[in-house]
């Protein structure tokens, strides 16, 4: 490993130790002087600060699945709406859909204000998709509507 090696933003790695959790697969978001961020499946949104030695380079630089992040693409929960709509936002709270029975699914507006009588969560911490493939196929289901 050469520790002083360019290391550009947009670069695939892998974590040598992931000991929160958060996928071991990630991509370099920022560089600081002395460390990077990154962004993984289940980082926050700050995404996690790693130095070089933390990390190997991925040779084949291309994502490791369509919804990279999961965190940010896929359905963490609904909130459940008096109209009968629910609206699916992701790990971070953010509206990702409104759906109706017998519409299309359509964009939320950021920032929106949601009125809900009931919310439901679609896994639980040490569950979450990128940790666990049933949890994964569940919400992939989720989110296509089936």
């Amino acid at each position: 490993m050469r520790v002083n090696e360019l290391v550009e933003v947009g670069t695939w790695v892998r974590l040598r130790r992931d000991p929160h959790r958060f996928g071991s697969i990630g991509v370099i978001v920022r560089q600081e002087p002395a460390y990077f961020i990154i962004q993984t499946d289940g980082t926050p949104p700050s995404g996690l600060g790693v130095t070089r030695q933390d990390f190997v380079i991925l040779e084949d630089q291309v994502s490791p699945h369509e919804f990279f992040p999961m965190r940010k693409t896929l359905p963490y929960g609904a909130f459940h709406c008096a109209d009968g709509s629910q609206v699916l936002f992701n790990r971070d709270f953010k509206l990702i859909a409104r759906r109706k029975p017998g519409h299309i699914d359509l964009p939320c507006e950021p920032g929106e204000q949601i009125a809900y009588v009931r919310e439901e969560r679609f896994y639980a911490a040490g569950n979450e998709p990128w940790r666990s493939e049933e949890a994964y196929m569940e919400c992939i289901m989720i989110l296509h509507g089936i």
